[in-house]
């Protein structure tokens, strides 16, 4: 179901199906975010800027063919700020989330994050930006199934050569600010989609990371599960200070962000 259609029949329910009165309530929602919207775009812009993208095209070639993901892209993040990058599916976003994070280079343009540019960093350089300073999920959580809970957040650290005792504590810290206290021992197939993807997200906080990069979060998940990962990546983002950058083509996601870039055809569109 759409999540606008969603939207409009949970307030039916609300309004025990005065529909003029579900609709007005709507509207006022809708304009108390974009209020709450454009108060945290001007606190933002005056942030520091740790990352910036300038005129980037990215081309993937497969076979004898070459494919235009992005073509000319250009836009900054802000310290603390929660973006999200919308548009249809093939518009680019994905991609440039990976370049943001540096899982990949663009073919041309630039990318500046905390003052390198990531096409001038070697592979080491990489994996150390990608171990330390970023933090990822994807919609495919990507868990080990033969690890329990405890285990798999502590997998970043190893990666990370963290002491053991200090990878394992700051895992125990994390299920419990994700809530899930009692699963710390469990596999993830003992787990539900909300719990897996709270997980996920809690692994890619292990490494204390100044940024955390999503793709499509809640993607997998139903409106009550999406609910609770939007709102546990807004307590990250109070709690933490961290920035958050999110991949959606969930409106509820889009509405709560401080700014949303939307994608068109591999452009920023204006």
């Amino acid at each position: 179901m759409p999540a606008e259609q969603q939207q409009v029949e949970e307030f039916l329910k609300l309004f025990e199906g005065n529909a003029e009165a579900a609709i007005l309530a709507i509207k006022q929602r809708q304009a108390s975010l974009a209020n709450a919207r454009s108060a945290n775009q001007r606190q933002f812009a005056n942030k520091e800027v740790i990352i910036s993208a300038h005129d980037v095209v990215k081309v993937h070639r497969r076979g004898k063919q070459q494919v235009e993901a992005l073509r000319g892209v250009s836009l900054e993040v802000h310290k603390g700020e929660f973006l999200a990058l919308t548009g249809a599916s093939g518009s680019g976003k994905s991609t440039l989330l990976q370049l943001l994070g540096g899982l990949d280079k663009p073919t041309s343009g630039s990318i500046v994050a905390y003052g390198a540019d990531i096409n001038g960093l070697k592979d080491a350089q990489l994996a150390e930006f990608r171990n330390r300073t970023v933090g990822f999920v994807f919609q495919f959580f990507y868990l080990q199934p033969f690890l329990q809970l405890q285990q798999n957040l502590e997998v970043p650290g190893m990666f990370a050569h963290t002491e053991r005792d200090g990878r394992a504590a700051a895992a125990k810290e994390l299920i419990a600010r994700v809530g899930l206290d009692a699963e710390h021992d469990r596999l993830p197939k003992e787990l539900s989609g909300g719990q897996i993807q709270r997980a996920a997200i809690a692994r890619a906080l292990l490494n204390g990371p100044k940024i955390l990069l999503a793709d499509e979060p809640t993607g997998n998940l139903d409106s009550v599960n999406s609910k609770g990962i939007i709102d546990l990546f807004q307590q990250v983002r109070t709690e933490l200070g961290m920035t958050v950058v999110i991949v959606t083509h969930n409106p509820e996601i889009a509405a709560v962000a401080d700014r949303e870039i939307t994608l068109a055809d591999g452009r920023v569109r204006s």
